[in-house]
């Protein structure tokens, strides 16, 4: 069985893009939960602040923000799609080599890609491939930035994002510092 789970909405928002493009319009903002693109700026010279969520909640507030422009920052995690049983967390991200969620000691990535559907993809790869291998992949990908929070509430961003990011949660902290 084939599953597109893991691009359906990153397609839709890029063939939305295209779309609202072709109608002459310049800049907007989709939002196709956990799935966002910046059309343009949000005015004249200055580009949209969005946030990543805090992705041990449910529709939390903002723990990190950035500035993008013609670019999809799109989010996978633990956070909004899960069950809880017996007190284990059951999250949607799954290993395909046992079938059940993917343990590891990650909450969340966040890519961002001129395209929607590739940052969809990658953020479901990145979470399984975890911290080490996925920022190691994520430096060979042309115009394609990652961020991965853990469950130690530390930030790794790739070295395109490091300076961009703003922490807006204590909690939350930068590797490293």
């Amino acid at each position: 069985r084939l599953d597109l789970g893991a691009i359906a909405k990153g397609y839709a928002a890029d063939e939305l893009a295209k779309m609202i493009r072709g109608w002459g319009i310049k800049r907007g903002m989709i939002d196709l939960g956990g799935n966002i693109f910046a059309l343009g700026n949000k005015k004249a010279e200055s580009p949209w602040h969005i946030g990543i969520r805090d992705p041990e909640e449910s529709g939390g507030a903002s723990v990190l923000s950035l500035y993008i422009s013609d670019a999809s920052m799109v989010t996978s995690g633990i956070n909004e799609r899960f069950f809880i049983d017996n007190g284990k967390r059951y999250h949607h991200i799954l290993d395909p080599e046992t079938g059940y969620p993917a343990d590891t000691d990650m909450l969340s990535v966040s890519i961002l890609s001129p395209s929607s559907m590739e940052a969809d993809a990658l953020s479901t790869t990145l979470f399984l491939l975890g911290i080490p291998r996925g920022l190691e992949y994520i430096e060979t990908v042309p115009d394609v930035e990652a961020v991965f929070i853990d469950k130690s509430h530390k930030v790794y961003p790739s070295s395109g994002l490091s300076a961009k990011l703003q922490i807006r949660n204590p909690r939350y902290s930068l590797a490293g510092n």
